[in-house]
């Protein structure tokens, strides 16, 4: 059975993951060619909801594995993209199905897809800061072990 977000997930991942033929060489799509989500301080909102699940992809362009979970909310199920797994793992969060969350975070349109960029998670008491309010990742300038 497919969900919204096997078919949203697959067609992100997909797209970040195409290659294209030129002349027999295999290229793997840059910056400049696949059309990331990309944080907008303007178009901030706050959800909550429950965690579906919780993947890892990797960009051709990024240097380490991200972290992105499919979040189910009142307005439907929306894939979030939280950072990298190192610094997800560092901070000592673990994200499991039926977790209720509260995300803030830009909502963009990725090839008709809506996706949120995070700046902040709870659960519970807890709090996970990614990004300032302009969205600079607080990772920045940090390096993976």
């Amino acid at each position: 059975m497919r969900t919204p977000f096997m078919i949203t997930g697959i067609s992100f991942l997909a797209l970040l993951t195409l290659s294209c033929v030129d002349g027999g060489l295999k290229k793997t799509p840059s910056l400049e060619t696949v059309d990331l989500p990309r944080f907008n301080p303007e178009e901030v909102e706050t959800l909550e909801g429950e965690v579906l699940s919780m993947q890892t992809f990797s960009f051709a362009n990024r240097p380490a594995p991200q972290v992105q979970i499919l979040l189910r909310t009142t307005k439907g199920d929306i894939a979030v993209e939280l950072g990298p797994k190192w610094y997800i793992d560092a901070e000592g969060w673990v994200f499991e199905p039926m977790d209720t969350i509260e995300v803030t975070g830009s909502i963009s349109k990725v090839n008709e897809s809506t996706l949120m960029v995070a700046s902040k998670v709870k659960k519970g008491k807890q709090k996970l800061m990614l990004r300032n309010e302009q969205g600079t990742p607080l990772w920045g300038g940090l390096r993976a072990n």
